[in-house]
């Protein structure tokens, strides 16, 4: 029968109800049907019964010590305590088996060998033949000796892997930068060392970076290797069919210019340096296999090799730090000089000299910037490859300018022409060309109004300086105290020296033989109509009043004439000019040694008075021919 209930009348089937049990959740002995008397000497059998302890039953433990024969078995909960005041207990609580120490040490040994030895609020140690490997501290564990796990070692987020005895070696990882770090935090080095030491990719099919032992570092990109290290240096790849490319980022790259490139092309076999500036690429640098090599400025190429050279775009500056020197020399295959640029010495002002040179011998051409310069042989051409002439300049308009402070000057050939151009830019007023002969006098010029002056410096009657000028609309003066102008004739025949025109009809001249001069004036009949003859040739003759005077400019000299307005009534063509005339602006604009109010002096031409004199004799040779004519009739 199953025990499911204890009553006050005993144990009977059923459940076993609270009141059957006493407030300390024990069962009353009293309810417990036993044979025998219960005492602090007793003990309760299986069987029911109460017997008695006894030291000497082979089948107990005594008290004072023995041997266990058999197992001794303690419920859940129920501890074995060792030590006068219960120290240690050793117990299972149905889930968990626990050693506890109330003080000292928990020991565990081998013989006279520590295995493990805990310390309360401290220290847990693990023991290997008796010497301490592994101790636990308040920041984690100290292990003397190697670790060999078998298996994985875990640590949390942030949880370091210290190693040294200043833990300058650490090894962790960051979850909240996602980065896992080894780091070196003391003064020495951090060498990962191995023969053939390779970093692949989390799943180990792709290598990272590769370094061999007594050779190459290799570094990867998706696998593909892009960089070697090698006896000589290091070497840049990519990928089969692909462009090498080498970037640099200045200044973390933060900006445009702070990117450069090289790059490797496997289709035109160009090298190339290249930066990125103002949102592209801009090339500064390119090699070309069995070609050229190219300097470029702002993407424009500037200096490019070629199979003869180099072609150079733009300017050239060269730095010179050492004066006289050639900062710039030209030598021929025999390695002799043919051409330079020089810098002077400081004593000179430092200046720069061009030098040609015959093969190494004597300086031909020197260009100066501050001295004398020179062409010591050959012809110069300026637009032509074979120059007649020591100097030679061909193009279609060829010209040489000439500036000086303020204005240019021009020599032109145009059109077959030759002009010679002073102040063209018309900056300065009275310029003029002067020619000057065996030293620096001048002996002639043309100025700005046109005027050719020989001797003199203007065209102007007011001056009294000796000399030859003649203007542009025709006019000459001629100043000197002498003969003005002489008219001579190689040979000895009759010649006309000057020939006077009225648009194109000849109206004078002035002609000469050996025997004399004339001066003539018009007179063919061809020219002239309404002719009638004099009739009052005396009468006009008599109102002429012939003078002896003198001029007031030489009152020495007294000579014979007329009164010129008194000369016109009776001859008016012999006449220039009007009596008491002076000048007017149009006068004084016209002629420039007048001035408005200047009187305007009548003249006379003398000659014109002679047919007016002819018919006066004529009428008096006829009345003296008509008078004798009388006297003789009378005579007779």
């Amino acid at each position: 029968m199953a025990l499911t209930r204890i009553t006050a009348d005993g144990i009977t089937d059923g459940s076993i109800l609270n009141a059957d049990i006493n407030s300390s959740a024990a069962i009353a002995l009293s309810k417990l049907s036993t044979s025998g008397t219960a005492s602090g000497s007793t003990y309760l059998r299986g069987d029911g019964a109460w017997s008695t302890i006894s030291s000497s039953d082979s089948t107990k433990m005594p008290l004072a010590g023995g041997t266990f024969t058999g197992d001794t078995l303690y419920n859940d909960s129920v501890k074995a305590k060792f030590g006068t005041g219960s120290d240690f207990e050793i117990y299972h609580d149905g889930t968990n088996n626990y050693l506890v120490s109330g003080t000292g040490l928990i020991r565990l040994r081998h013989s006279s060998e520590d295995a493990i030895i805990t310390n309360a609020n401290g220290a847990v140690e693990l023991y290997y033949d008796n010497s301490k490997k592994l101790e636990t501290t308040s920041t984690g564990i100290t292990v003397t000796g190697d670790i060999r796990p078998t298996g994985h070692i875990y640590l949390g987020d942030a949880d370091v892997l210290a190693v040294g005895a200043g833990e300058d070696l650490q090894i962790w990882h960051d979850s909240s930068t996602n980065k896992s770090i080894i780091k070196e935090t003391g003064s020495g080095s951090f060498d990962i060392q191995g023969n053939w030491v390779q970093i692949l990719n989390e799943a180990g099919n792709e290598s990272k970076a590769i370094f061999k032992d007594d050779g190459a570092v290799e570094l990867y990109h998706n696998n593909v290797k892009t960089f070697q290290t090698s006896t000589h240096g290091g070497q840049f790849f990519a990928p089969e069919g692909g462009t090498c490319q080498v970037y640099f980022y200045a200044d973390e790259g933060d900006d445009n210019n702070d990117l450069w490139g090289l790059l490797a092309s496997h289709s035109s076999s160009k090298f190339s340096i290249d930066n990125y500036a103002g949102g592209g690429w801009e090339t500064s640098l390119t090699c070309e296999g069995n070609g050229a090599v190219k300097l470029f400025y702002d993407d424009s190429n500037k200096l490019e090799t070629t199979s003869i050279g180099a072609t150079l775009t733009g300017r050239l500056l060269i730095n010179n730090d050492t004066h006289g020197q050639y900062p710039v020399e030209v030598k021929n295959s025999n390695g002799n000089f043919i051409a330079g640029i020089y810098e002077s010495s400081s004593g000179d002002g430092r200046h720069g000299m061009f030098y040609l040179n015959s093969n190494g011998g004597t300086n031909h051409v020197k260009l100066s910037a501050n001295g004398a310069s020179y062409f010591t042989s050959g012809n110069v051409g300026i637009g032509t490859t074979t120059p007649e002439e020591e100097l030679t300049i061909a193009s279609s308009n060829p010209c040489v300018r000439l500036n000086d402070s303020t204005n240019y000057h021009r020599v032109v050939s145009s059109s077959e022409n030759l002009y010679l151009e002073c102040d063209t830019g018309n900056q300065i007023a009275d310029s003029f060309i002067g020619f000057r002969v065996d030293g620096t006098s001048e002996k002639m010029r043309v100025n700005s109004e046109g005027h050719f002056c020989v001797g003199t410096a203007a065209l102007t009657t007011t001056s009294t300086d000796p000399g030859f000028a003649v203007d542009p609309d025709g006019a000459i003066v001629c100043r000197r105290n002498g003969t003005m102008v002489m008219l001579k004739s190689i040979g000895t025949g009759g010649y006309t020296a000057i020939s006077i025109l009225s648009a194109n009809t000849q109206v004078g001249s002035c002609t000469f033989n050996s025997g004399g001069t004339s001066w003539n004036t018009s007179s063919d009949y061809r020219l002239k109509e309404n002719q009638v003859a004099i009739s009052d040739g005396i009468t006009r003759l008599k109102t002429l009043k012939p003078y002896r005077f003198n001029f007031k400019e030489n009152p020495s000299e007294t000579v014979d004439g007329f009164f010129a307005h008194e000369v016109s009534p009776a001859v008016p063509e012999a006449i220039t000019g009007t009596k008491d005339a002076v000048a007017t602006d149009d006068d004084a604009a016209e002629h420039d040694h007048l001035s408005v109010g200047d009187p305007i002096y009548q003249q006379i031409d003398q000659s014109k008075l002679v047919p007016l004199l002819t018919a006066a004799l004529q009428e008096a040779i006829g009345r003296i021919e008509e008078l004798e004519t009388k006297v003789a009739a009378l005579g007779g």
